[in-house]
């Protein structure tokens, strides 16, 4: 076991548990104690030329996938993932009645309760959306065009353009396409006017 990334994993769960610091400021501060970072291990790992800025590189993404994993107890767990094919390599998540998992096959690098405690407050932990205003937008629009003068199925027609505006603005899917050009299709020229005014 490396004892210097063991410690740097004991530090991360004592400052989210018992110090209720978030993600974003463990990750900054670790960057600050100038920690070795995730990713400087892996490039290591993989033979990967390694920068100076890799070296103590850190983020809330990490931070939160070391908080979930089991493995930091001592347990092995296996089948978190599958293969759809030998041809298609796309990778599924397992649910969780297919996952296995082998209690106490290594050395534990925290407790069974230090791990409950971060899971539970992962669990109570709210996250809201990077971009609000984005959704608040959607919200006044559909608001907006059900109170003009539509027939329901008009109304339904353009709840379903708003939606699809909606998952557009989530997962960036269509590139160059943005809800306001969804907007301008969907409410009526008068209407899309006076509500960019």
């Amino acid at each position: 076991m490396d004892e210097e990334a063991a410690e740097v994993v004991r530090e991360i769960f004592e400052l989210y548990v018992h110090h209720a610091m978030g993600t974003k400021q463990i990750a900054l501060q670790l960057q600050a104690e100038k920690r070795i970072g995730v990713e400087y291990h892996k490039k290591i790992r993989k033979g990967i030329a390694v920068t100076a800025e890799d070296i103590y590189l850190w983020n809330s993404g990490t931070i939160a996938a070391i908080l979930k994993r089991q493995e930091y107890v001592g347990d092995t767990v296996n089948f978190r993932t599958q293969i759809a094919s030998y041809k298609n390599k796309t990778v599924i998540y397992n649910e969780s009645d297919k996952i296995k998992i082998f209690p106490d096959t290594h050395p534990a690098i925290i407790s069974r309760e230090l791990f409950q405690m971060a899971q539970d407050r992962r669990e109570k932990t709210i996250r809201h959306p990077s971009r609000p205003h984005k959704y608040l937008l959607v919200i006044i629009c559909i608001v907006w065009t059900v109170t003009q003068e539509c027939t329901a199925e008009d109304v339904g027609q353009k709840v379903k353009m708003l939606f699809i505006a909606m998952s557009v603005q989530l997962t960036g899917k269509a590139k160059g396409v943005t809800s306001m050009v969804f907007l301008r299709n969907i409410l009526k020229p008068r209407s899309y006017r006076q509500f960019r005014e």
